[in-house]
């Protein structure tokens, strides 16, 4: 019997598989050309121009990310997974190989017993400080949905405080309160101050307030704050002064960086939150890299699940310009209606690669376009009727799109034991902390111990 699919199985370029296979590319699936079947590579340069998919849940979307992360960490490639689920964070943990244990960074911030720190505020550089606070006010209008029309007032308290803050060595987002609230703190940070503007703003500006003016203007921000602050586990994690997540050297050195934001243990607002944070943290941390020549930029990608819970207005600025610091973005998410317009425009003028599984009937609509080069070239039900783990895919080989094909995802790899799993969660973040010497010396041996050892030794 005839399989019947309604939608269409599109073809690569004829020289598409004659494309020799070179060094740094990755394989994403097969395609189907002239009844033999291709394999789909993607190259690493390539990689650094960005990719979005996009498909319904369970149409193959987690298969392809856990694939190509796999083949990251098996290639020697710097990366960090940020999954808002969970499930993603621990199927990757089984599968990372013997010899980079030593290079894994795991931030888990529903581990209770060893809280890693993260701090934005912790910052030397006075030229990023401006850079530091813009990132945190970012990160507060996506998860309360602020803007400068409707809430001025409370984004400039929000900003000015966190100008001042970051010039104070030890402080953290839970000293805001502090600031907002205690007039004798107020007044020292405001003496240490070395921008004029700001300290103009304590002095001039909210020093003349009444105080019930100045009452209702602080509790807006207040409340915004202790939404997440007053949660014992994001005390422990936000409130170390001490940034112990340094991206910039797990971008310079190579590390894994595995950040689990499981939503159903740390709440939504909280996890969107810290997913925020980690994202302006990477673009700033990707621009500082300005200080090193071109050719020493280690390629370092990014992969972020469900990309639109921690899309800031920093999002657009790191499709645009961190290609130029050797940081790729690989999104993605289940529908179009899930990103703010403005980010949609960023991300489709600058991705590199497209790639999107079975959709609905709104987004087929939008995507048809982004992926046709003339008027009906791509239909609808190209994109409506695509069988699960298929995708249709706008690739990029060598910065320049080729032809639309249809690609059919790689089965994921068969689970592993959980030796290496358990040897990640023993040795991180504890040893770690200690020293990344240690970790790296303890690796070898970890690998050789059993599941059960490794249980026991941790208790």
């Amino acid at each position: 019997a005839l399989a019947v699919t309604e939608s269409r199985r599109l073809e690569p370029a004829p020289d598409f598989a004659t494309r020799q296979m070179r060094r740094g590319d990755m394989l994403l699936g097969r395609t189907t050309f002239r009844g033999e079947g291709h394999p789909v590579r993607l190259g690493l340069q390539d990689r650094l121009r960005h990719m979005l998919m996009i498909g319904r849940t369970g149409t193959g979307k987690s298969t392809l990310m856990e694939n190509m992360f796999l083949a990251e960490m098996q290639a020697g490639n710097g990366c960090c997974l940020i999954d808002p689920h969970g499930d993603l964070f621990e199927t990757v943990q089984t599968f990372v190989p013997s010899n980079r244990i030593g290079d894994v960074v795991s931030f888990d911030v529903a581990d209770r017993s060893h809280p890693l720190g993260f701090n934005i505020l912790d910052c030397s550089d006075p030229d990023r400080f401006a850079l530091v606070a813009d990132g945190g006010v970012s990160a507060f209008k996506k998860v309360f949905g602020l803007s400068e029309a409707e809430t001025p007032r409370l984004i400039s308290i929000l900003r000015n405080s966190l100008l001042t803050l970051v010039e104070m060595p030890g402080t953290t987002l839970l000293d805001i309160g502090r600031l907002l609230t205690e007039e004798p703190y107020r007044a020292q940070a405001i003496r240490r101050l070395s921008n004029p503007v700001v300290k103009n703003y304590w002095v001039h500006r909210f020093g003349k307030w009444t105080r019930s003016e100045r009452t209702k203007a602080v509790e807006a921000v207040l409340n915004k704050v202790d939404s997440f602050a007053t949660t014992p586990l994001l005390q422990k994690i936000v409130g170390q002064p001490r940034n112990g997540l340094d991206l910039r050297r797990a971008m310079d050195e190579g590390k894994i960086v595995l950040v689990n934001l499981s939503k159903g243990r740390v709440g939504e607002d909280a996890a969107n939150m810290l997913g925020s944070l980690l994202v302006t943290q990477l673009q700033l941390d990707a621009m500082s890299r300005a200080d090193l020549p071109p050719h020493d930029r280690r390629p370092f990608f990014v992969y972020i699940d469900e990309f639109q819970n921690f899309a800031t207005e920093s999002f657009p600025a790191i499709l645009s310009e961190a290609r130029k610091f050797g940081l790729g973005l690989i999104a993605a998410h289940q529908y179009l209606d899930q990103v703010p317009r403005e980010t949609a425009k960023a991300v489709f003028g600058n991705v590199g690669t497209l790639i999107s599984f079975q959709v609905g009937a709104d987004d087929a609509e939008l995507l048809a376009r982004q992926f046709s080069r003339d008027k009906g070239d791509i239909q609808e039900r190209d994109l409506i009727n695509l069988p699960r783990y298929h995708a249709l895919v706008r690739l990029l080989v060598d910065g320049m799109p080729t032809r639309r094909l249809t690609m059919e995802t790689c089965e994921p790899p068969e689970r592993q034991s959980r030796v290496t799993a358990d040897a990640i969660r023993f040795l991180f973040p504890e040893a770690q902390a200690r020293s990344p010497a240690v970790a790296a010396s303890m690796s070898p041996l970890l690998t050789k111990e059993s599941s059960s050892s490794l249980r026991r030794r941790a208790r």
